[in-house]
C-alpha cells in the first residue's frame, strides 16, 4: 500500500512515513459490519456523554468557587481574572489548559440557562454545546438548540449556523446607537449591586455554630474582629444606599 505522505529522504536517512490503513470493510460479513458500526456509535456516545458530564462538573465548580456565580465575569475576555483562577491555570500538575477550563465554564453557565430543555448528549454533544456558547443566552439560542436536536445537525453544520447568527448580531450592533454615558454608568452600578448581593448570600453562619465551643480563644477573638469590621462595612454601605435612595425617590426627599 502506498503511504499518504510519499517518500521523505534527508541526507541519506529515510524518515518513517505516516501510513494510514484503510478500514477493511470488504473482509467483514454484513453482521460484523453492523456490530462494529454499533460499537463505534456506542463508544462515541459514551465519550461524548462523559466529556459533557466532566465539563459541567468542573465548570460549575470554577464558576461558583472562583467567580461567585458571576457568569459575566467568568466568560468575559478581560485578562484581569481573579488571582486564584490564574494561579489554578498555571498549576504544574493541572492537565487542562486555561482555554479548555474557560470553555468548561462557558458550557456550565450555558447549561444553567438551558436547564429544562431536553438536551441529551447523544444528539447534542459537548462539541455542539461549546460551539453554541458563542451566542447570547436568549430565545434565539433555545430555538437553535431545538432545531439542532430535531434535525440531527452535525457539529460542523451547527458551527456554520452560529457563524451566520454571530455575523448578523455584530452587524446589528454596528448599526445600533452608542449608549450614552449615564446609561453605561447606571448599568455598571447595577452589575456591582448584583455581585455584592450574590456574595452576601454566601455568608452563612449556621454550619459553624456547633463548633463555637471548640474554637481556640485567639481564633474567637480574631473572628469577632472580622465580623465587627464586616458589620461596620455593611453599615457604611447601608448609609450610602439610603442617601442614594433619597436622591432618586421624590417621596423620600419630601421627608427630609
Amino acid at each position: 500500500m502506498t503511504d499518504r505522505t510519499g517518500d521523505i529522504s534527508t541526507g541519506g536517512k529515510v524518515l518513517m512515513p505516516e501510513v494510514v490503513e484503510e478500514f477493511p470493510e470488504s473482509i467483514l460479513s454484513p453482521e460484523e459490519t453492523v456490530l462494529i458500526n454499533e460499537t463505534v456509535s456506542l463508544i462515541n456516545r459514551t465519550i461524548s456523554a462523559k466529556a459533557l458530564e466532566a465539563a459541567v462538573i468542573i465548570g460549575d465548580h470554577i464558576l461558583t468557587r472562583y467567580f461567585n456565580d458571576d457568569i459575566e465575569a467568568a466568560i468575559s475576555k478581560d485578562s484581569n481574572k481573579p488571582v486564584s483562577f490564574s494561579i489554578l491555570c498555571e498549576h504544574p500538575e493541572l492537565n487542562v489548559s486555561r482555554s479548555k477550563l474557560g470553555n468548561m465554564v462557558k458550557v456550565a453557565a450555558q447549561e444553567r440557562f438551558l436547564g429544562p430543555i431536553n438536551t441529551s448528549p447523544e444528539k447534542f454533544s459537548y462539541s455542539h454545546r461549546l460551539k453554541l456558547t458563542r451566542l447570547p443566552n436568549d430565545e434565539n439560542k433555545i430555538e437553535m438548540v431545538r432545531e439542532c436536536i430535531g434535525s440531527d445537525m452535525t457539529v460542523r453544520q451547527l458551527e456554520y449556523r452560529v457563524q451566520l447568527k454571530t455575523m448578523a448580531l455584530e452587524a446589528r450592533e454596528d448599526e445600533a446607537p452608542e449608549p450614552d454615558l449615564a446609561e453605561k454608568t447606571f448599568n455598571a452600578l447595577v452589575a456591582s449591586i448584583d455581585r455584592l448581593s450574590a456574595q452576601a448570600d454566601l455568608l452563612i453562619f449556621e454550619p459553624f455554630t456547633e463548633y463555637i465551643g471548640q474554637m481556640h480563644p485567639d481564633t474567637g477573638e480574631w473572628l469577632k474582629n472580622k465580623i465587627a469590621a464586616l458589620v461596620d462595612t455593611l453599615d457604611a454601605a447601608e448609609t450610602r444606599c439610603e442617601v442614594f435612595l433619597r436622591k432618586t425617590d421624590p417621596r423620600l426627599q419630601e421627608g427630609e
